[in-house]
């Protein structure tokens, strides 16, 4: 999608060599809307748990490795928190396999787009956010209007 402007180049995150501010920016709007809800149903499905993440030095071949029982229990959430503290915790190969397809069928899902009272998939909503943002940036429109799920 290219719509003429500088990733680079962002309003809210300062430009910083190699990082695409721009994108960042654009990702703020839709970051509740298409991450966070989609964490919180992997979550709550039980699609992601515990033996999902683990400490960095853990490799693809250590999957058989849990950082405790499944399930999300007191010990569970212990363990992660311990191995927080040696370094961070990362999303395994199994976990990032399942995250990814739901990312990309998240952005297939079709909801309603107000500005056009139109239903679109995710994805066309952020390309006319994109292209609503160069309109503005242009001048050609008045307001940058965000958008806001119903």
């Amino acid at each position: 999608m290219d719509a003429g402007m500088d990733p680079y180049l962002g309003v809210l995150h300062a430009a910083t060599y190699g990082r695409p501010s721009l994108v960042l920016d654009l990702m703020e709007e839709f970051r509740p809307v298409v991450v966070d809800a989609l964490v919180l149903r992997l979550i709550n499905r039980r699609q992601l748990t515990s033996t999902d993440f683990g400490p960095p030095e853990l490799d693809d071949e250590a999957e058989d490795i849990a950082l405790g029982p499944p399930g999300g229990d007191e010990a569970s959430i212990s363990a992660v928190s311990e191995a927080a503290s040696g370094g961070g915790i990362y999303l395994r190969a199994g976990g990032r396999k399942v995250f990814v397809g739901a990312f990309y069928g998240r952005l297939r899902e079709r909801i309603l787009y107000p500005p056009a009272d139109m239903v679109l998939d995710l994805k066309q909503i952020i390309r006319h956010q994109v292209y609503q943002l160069a309109r503005r940036l242009k001048g050609e429109v008045d307001e940058y209007v965000p958008f806001v799920p119903r």
